[in-house]
């Protein structure tokens, strides 16, 4: 019994040593330690920001593209499109020096001698037949602009008549007897083309019309 005592003894002596001063605050307060480590494992870890896109260029290898190989004799572009990509450029080109030939004389003396000179007029055409490379340069001759003067109305009128004669009358020849290479192509959208030449507004594209 005296042991027991004894040792009860010592349990309280080692509490109250090393207890806080309540148990109250010994569940109920966090110890220091504590506190810290949880502070510890609250704060995040450092982000390292980049603030230009040029440090992960400088970062990243660098691969260069590797361009298609072109073999001679060899074209990817279908044959339908290689056939009309250039007819109207042709056909503008054909008409332009159809204009300013002789052949064209007798047409725009008939219709238009009275009023302007035709030789003046293929002086205008002739300026502006290196220009004929795309659809809109061609429509911009056939079609008078709301800037154009009375005498440039006239010349573009006169154009759009000559244009209409030689898809008529001169064109078939000039196809077969020419070095195109879409002979067939030409040929085909001849009436698409003269469709268009009377329509200049409408003369956006080439097919389906």
């Amino acid at each position: 019994m005296e042991q027991f005592l004894n040792c009860e003894h010592e349990v309280d002596h080692y509490i109250s040593y090393s207890s806080p001063d309540s148990w109250e605050d010994f569940f109920f307060q966090p110890q220091e330690e504590e506190m810290k480590q949880t502070e510890r494992e609250c704060i995040p870890e450092p982000v390292t920001r980049i603030s230009s896109c040029k440090y992960l260029r400088e970062e990243r290898e660098f691969v260069p593209l590797e361009k298609r190989q072109r073999k001679l004799g060899i074209v990817k572009t279908p044959l339908v499109s290689r056939g009309t990509k250039n007819i109207p450029k042709n056909y503008a080109n054909r008409i332009a020096s159809f204009a300013i030939s002789e052949l064209a004389v007798p047409y725009l003396s008939e219709r238009y001698g009275p009023y302007v000179s035709i030789a003046h007029f293929q002086e205008y055409i002739a300026e502006r037949k290196a220009a004929l490379t795309s659809i809109t340069n061609f429509r911009e001759l056939l079609q008078p602009d709301e800037n154009d003067n009375d005498l440039q109305k006239l010349y573009k009128e006169m154009f759009q008549y000559v244009s209409i004669v030689f898809i008529k009358y001169f064109s078939v020849n000039w196809i077969f007897n020419s070095k195109l290479s879409y002979k067939e192509e030409h040929l085909k959208y001849r009436f698409k083309m003269l469709r268009r030449v009377k329509n200049p507004e409408l003369f956006t594209y080439l097919k389906k019309w």
